[in-house]
């Protein structure tokens, strides 16, 4: 039996979400823009379909065949707001955006990840993956 466990779940308010998204290079927003224009077609109107299970938007792989994951969603107090989210991108794609983020990005990044994901020692080669993308 597959099974996939939570490793961390976290919230970020939009304003503080804008913020981080501002403080991306512009290097690493236009890399990060082109990739999904060209991996997704017709991006600003993607719908997920979701009488299915959530796979890669990227890739279209099913989630329970990927080693790890993540899952991004938009909440109003309890609730979900559906439209373009909740949207899954597979480990491969995390690692192929991650490739794509100028060095000025990745430090803030490892910034972040330091001031806000400090938890137990063991996780913290795992904090330091460059896989945390802000999309």
């Amino acid at each position: 039996e597959d099974r996939h466990e939570i490793i961390f779940e976290y919230a970020i308010c939009q304003d503080c979400a804008e913020l981080k998204n501002q403080e991306l290079s512009s290097e690493s927003k236009e890399n990060i823009k082109g990739y999904f224009e060209e991996k997704i077609k017709g991006f600003d109107s993607f719908d997920p379909n979701f009488s299915e299970p959530l796979n890669c938007m990227v890739s279209q792989e099913s989630l329970n065949d990927c080693e790890e994951f993540v899952i991004y969603g938009h909440f109003q107090g309890d609730k979900m707001k559906l439209g373009m989210f909740p949207y899954a991108l597979s480990g491969a794609v995390l690692d192929e955006i991650a490739d794509l983020l100028s060095e000025e990005t990745l430090g803030e990044i490892d910034d972040f990840i330091g001031e806000h994901f400090t938890g137990p020692p063991q996780f913290k080669e795992l904090l330091k993956d460059k896989k945390w993308i802000f999309v």
